[in-house]
């Protein structure tokens, strides 16, 4: 059984992995493979080298994050872009993950922003939304030192929360307390297993 989790910025993705993390299941992060791919990946380099020029790169020749966003604050039209590169390497190892876990018969849970708007739903058996206020995720997006306008383009480019909890088999809300959103993630997580 594998599941795609999603929900919008900073609505607590990440906390809700964890738990299932901490619950036995096998875990995936595709922003971490993304940051992965940006840097390391030579494919992804010659394509951004081809697109925007050196100015991506920094020192020691790599792909710069900072650089690359700020390409893409400059111009949100950009982020269109880099999603075209990043995506195919994205759904590559979603697709590798997946198949690894069903063939071992475990619960592995992909945490993918974008799981609806790039069609990556087609990849898991089951999804779940994570549900927040937004002055809340502002709040969080605050804390973690997200910048405002950097927010607000990645919260934009997503589908509104209302919309992806229509299409998801779960949903679970981020506005109480860590302990509330433990139980009721915990109770999702036994009910995967025992299917």
């Amino acid at each position: 059984m594998i599941l795609g989790l999603t929900g919008a910025v900073c609505s607590g993705k990440t906390s809700v992995l964890e738990i299932f993390r901490k619950s036995g299941a096998r875990t995936l992060e595709a922003d971490r493979v993304a940051r992965r791919c940006l840097t390391r990946s030579d494919e992804v380099r010659q394509k951004l080298l081809k697109r925007w020029g050196p100015v991506v790169l920094g020192p020691g020749g790599r792909v710069s994050r900072a650089r690359v966003r700020g390409i893409v604050l400059e111009e949100p039209a950009r982020l269109e872009i880099l999603e075209r590169v990043l995506h195919p390497a994205v759904r590559s190892e979603v697709r590798a993950f997946a198949s690894r876990e069903r063939r071992r018969k475990r619960l592995g849970v992909v945490e993918v922003p974008l799981l609806f708007e790039a069609g990556m739903e087609k990849l898991v058996d089951r999804t779940l939304v994570v549900c927040a206020a937004c002055d809340r995720r502002r709040a969080w997006a605050a804390q973690k030192g997200v910048p405002r306008k950097l927010f607000d383009l990645f919260d934009r480019r997503q589908w509104p929360v209302a919309r992806k909890a229509k299409r998801a088999d779960f949903v679970v809300h981020n506005n109480g307390k860590r302990s509330d959103l433990n139980k009721e993630v915990k109770a999702i997580c036994l009910q995967l297993k025992k299917k």
